[in-house]
């Protein structure tokens, strides 16, 4: 089972200096050592100790400073005939891990399409160790699946496991980065290193570095004063304007944008032939029947 970081992160903010009390003589309650702390430092301190083990207690101290004045001070309490000793408790001072994962750089293949996502290749990756990082840069430019995993032992890779996706089966395979593998470096203006794209070349294409020069100039374009480039005109000239439009779903390339070109109110407007209708055309009043279509008859006045 993986323990992610931000799950036990979440529930452990910056605590308070922390000190492990131990008792000798006899065993008393946490009851007795907030009590008797409280009449030794300072009662307006919401003192609590937790039970570690069978003798010994932590205790969150208001200062650092306070934790230290009480530092290898045997405090004997008659009443209770035991010696409180303190000393400052580390986090997980205790506790020692009983191994370490080495990470390393694998490349999945074979994953199914449909599958094919940040969410899914991090799941691909807790198949063989735990994950730590999904390479989605290269994936969608090089559509390679390369994730970093924790392993516990390096030489089981290659590896070749079967695995279900829905209620069909694959052999997924497991592989070491190659030592002169090159992976695809992350762009400077990338803000989003996590993004969780299916997009890549094995799914029919790469990024279009024509729609990335022309969303660059229609950003520099709308930071100029459109009436300056009016002032030094000599006559009536088209409009254009670059849209570039953005589909919905998982950010696919858009094609090069097109310029659309605005007609002047002066500026005629081509006939466009069509079939007669049997019954012709009822003109509205002031126009005349034409050949072409209603909308381009000529005013009379």
């Amino acid at each position: 089972m993986q323990i992610a970081e931000e799950d036990y992160k979440l529930e452990a903010p910056d605590t308070a200096p922390t000190g492990l009390i131990i008792v000798t003589g006899a065993q008393i309650t946490a009851d007795v050592v907030q009590s008797e702390l409280a009449r030794i430092r300072r009662t307006d301190w919401q003192w609590e100790a937790l039970p570690q083990g069978v003798d010994s207690f932590l205790v969150a101290f208001p200062s650092e400073e306070a934790l230290q004045s009480m530092v290898d001070i045997g405090y004997h309490l008659k009443n209770h005939g035991v010696t409180l000793t303190v000393s400052v408790w580390h986090h997980n001072q205790d506790i020692t891990p009983t191994y370490e994962l080495e990470e390393a750089w694998v490349h999945i293949t074979r994953a199914p399409h449909a599958y094919r996502n940040y969410l899914v290749f991090w799941a691909l990756g807790t198949v063989i160790g735990s994950t730590r990082e999904v390479d989605m840069n290269t994936y969608r430019k090089m559509g390679i699946i390369r994730v970093k995993v924790g392993l516990l032992d390096k030489s089981q890779l290659p590896l070749t496991t079967d695995l279900v996706f829905g209620t069909e089966g694959y052999l997924i395979t497991y592989t070491l980065d190659d030592e002169l593998f090159v992976p695809t470096a992350a762009p400077a203006e990338d803000v989003d290193p996590m993004d969780q794209d299916d997009f890549g070349a094995e799914n029919g294409g790469t990024e279009n570095p024509e729609s990335e020069m022309a969303a660059k100039k229609l950003k520099s374009d709308s930071k100029m004063d459109p009436s300056a480039s009016q002032s030094g005109s000599a006559g009536p000239t088209p409009m254009q304007h670059l849209f570039a439009v953005t589909p919905l779903g998982k950010r696919r390339p858009c094609p090069p944008p097109k310029p659309l070109v605005f007609l002047k109110k002066d500026d005629k407007l081509p006939p466009i032939a069509v079939t007669v209708p049997k019954m012709s055309f009822r003109p509205d009043s002031g126009r005349i029947a034409s050949k072409y279509h209603p909308l381009f008859f000529s005013d009379l006045r």
